[in-house]
């Protein structure tokens, strides 16, 4: 951070202990604890909570496991447990730590590096991560408490090749099972399991043709190990979708989900920062005056009736933002990039207009009316290409947000939603865009233009050949709306210049330069020709020539040719272009800028 006595943020650092004994600055969310596990009853409980990526389900996981895991070597000694959560919230329930901290062993598991092209591969990644976990609990091989038999199938779990090569696979279904049974017997507590990232196998599974094959792995593991299983005291399981029951978790009644389409639930705030949260971490790095800009960027998912903010996002934002020296931030999606996002595009080709017209609804900051698929698994996915699964699916990896959930059952229900903020519309509009961006004729067409741009010889051509694309791709209907478009055709732009990286030494979107932000400026691969442009909106054709002029003036008025000062190298040819959208048409003004001023 750029104060030397300010804490560093934990980005990227999923590790409980790293974090509290690196000095890291910590969100503190150890109140829910008590909520997880203070059961009136004895039944096993199994959770499974479901969050779109980088919204710190892992982080959740190792604390659990660092609040409720003993002292292996000396069940009795909680030393180092009760100095992680010194002074944490979780530590004014004394009864509740009395209880639960340091008091049971803990096993931990993550799936998110199990996947491959191929079902035996995938089996082999799956077994090599359970030995490994068995590694950790080597001193079961020497227990005075289990019989020669329950030793000797501990030693066999140790081999990944041969549980992996077993032709019935029952040694890796039946190993998480056997493992809690041999943890039960050598403590005389029952364990309680974390699974991470659960779903990643079968998404994988999906795209490579052996989903059938997998999920049927992946339900014998996991049904053996919480499935009226006597030697485990509870279970939570994080991941990003809610895979069907049917599908992995049949005949699991013990299974309470908390999704982003729950209903209220006093764990719902458990993972993401609150408001309070955030303007307490803005505070902290004297940032109080991007609170507005941080809530409209980063804040707007609601879960179970609390507002939150993303992690991730909201971390690097703070981390770029007091390490800046001079000027203002600028806002930018982080979350963009930080996953795959094949799913939702393997469906833009089967869009109904229907669909589209719903797009162009949550661009234009409107809230639309969904039918949710709460059995939805990774094959139907890629299968059918149903338009409820496309909505389900951008719930569920956080590009949508519950508004408000209407009546019905888990067969059939409709909640309305909203894309949640503008770092989301970003990465929405990228997405969109990236689809249409592969396109072939597109890209060239994209490049054509690019050329265009750099030449200055006629911005007519430019109109022209922007008019095409236009024609073909933006707006399937009118896109007269209250809330501003400029951000639509910006994004649209910027997916025609990442088509383009061969004609470009340099491209930026919302470039700080002069007194203010250029739409976006380009410089062209031999560094001679710079290109600056201004883009407007306007709800009437009439007023499009009008509007590129004026847009053109800005460029001017503005300065943005400072812009190049700062690279040292200022180009040869500078030129400034205007442009206006009005729905599928747009007007094109150009002007040469003279780089001398800049020398």
């Amino acid at each position: 951070m750029g104060d030397a006595n300010k804490k560093a943020l934990p980005v990227g650092i999923s590790d409980f202990a790293k974090l509290i004994e690196g000095g890291y600055y910590y969100v503190d969310k150890t109140a829910f604890l008590k909520e997880l596990f203070d059961n009136s009853n004895d039944t096993c409980e199994v959770r499974l909570i479901t969050r779109p990526r980088r919204f710190g389900k892992s982080l959740l996981l190792s604390t659990i496991k660092y609040f409720l895991g003993l002292n292996v070597k000396d069940p009795e000694d909680r030393t180092y447990a009760q100095k992680l959560f010194s002074g944490k919230k979780i530590m004014q329930e004394k009864d509740f730590c009395a209880r639960f901290l340091g008091r049971f062993p803990v096993i931990f598991l993550s799936f998110k590096d199990v996947f491959a092209e191929d079902f035996a591969s995938a089996c082999g990644a799956l077994a090599s991560r359970i030995s490994m976990l068995c590694e950790s609990f080597d001193f079961l091989s020497e227990s005075p408490k289990l019989s020669a038999s329950f030793k000797q199938k501990f030693c066999q779990m140790l081999d990944d090749e041969k549980m992996a090569n077993d032709p019935k696979h029952l040694r890796l279904c039946n190993s998480l099972q056997l493992l809690t049974r041999l943890v039960h017997l050598h403590f005389g507590k029952k364990p309680v399991l974390l699974i991470d990232e659960y779903d990643v196998p079968l998404s994988k599974a999906a795209r490579c043709g052996y989903y059938d094959q997998m999920v049927e792995i992946m339900r014998r593991l996991l049904s053996s190990a919480l499935k009226d299983n006597e030697d485990l005291q509870s279970a939570v399981l994080t991941g990003c979708l809610r895979v069907s029951k049917e599908s992995i978790f049949t005949g699991l009644n013990n299974l309470k989900v908390n999704s982003l389409s729950s209903d209220n639930s006093p764990i719902s705030g458990m993972i993401g920062f609150s408001h309070a949260e955030c303007e307490e971490m803005l505070r902290y790095y004297d940032l109080m005056q991007y609170s507005l800009v941080v809530s409209r960027w980063y804040d707007g998912y609601n879960v179970g009736g609390c507002r939150l903010f993303c992690p991730w996002d909201l971390m690097l934002f703070c981390q770029e933002a007091a390490q800046k020296k001079t000027g203002q931030m600028v806002p930018r999606s982080f979350w963009l990039g930080t996953g795959s996002t094949d799913e939702i595009l393997e469906f833009m080709g089967y869009l109904e207009p229907r669909d589209c017209e719903l797009m162009q609804d949550l661009l234009d900051g409107k809230s639309i009316e969904i039918e949710l698929n709460e059995q939805l698994n990774y094959q139907d996915i890629l299968r059918f290409h149903r338009s409820r699964d496309f909505w389900t699916l951008l719930l569920s990896t956080g590009y949508l947000t519950v508004v408000s959930l209407l009546d019905g059952d888990d067969l059939e229900r409709h909640c309305t939603v909203r894309i949640p903020n503008l770092g989301i519309t970003e990465c929405f509009r990228r997405s969109v865009v990236f689809y249409f961006g592969h396109d072939q004729k597109v890209r060239f067409d994209s490049q054509n233009i690019v050329n265009l741009l750099f030449s200055g010889d006629d911005p007519q051509r430019v109109k022209l050949e922007l008019r095409k694309i236009l024609k073909r791709f933006v707006a399937v209907r009118d896109l007269a709306a209250k809330a501003p478009s400029e951000l639509y055709y910006q994004g649209f732009m910027n997916g025609l210049f990442s088509n383009s990286a061969n004609c470009l030494d340099d491209f930026e979107s919302n470039a700080q330069a002069g007194d203010g932000y250029a739409d976006a400026i380009l410089r062209s691969a031999d560094l001679n020709t710079g290109v600056i442009l201004e883009y407007k909106s306007v709800k009437e054709p009439s007023l499009l020539d009008k509007m590129s002029h004026q847009a053109l003036q800005q460029i001017d008025e503005k300065r943005y040719t400072e812009f190049f000062l700062k690279s040292g190298n200022v180009p040869k040819t500078i030129l400034g272009y205007g442009i206006a959208f009005c729905r599928k048409e747009c007007s094109v003004s150009m002007a040469k800028l003279d780089p001398l001023k800049l020398r």
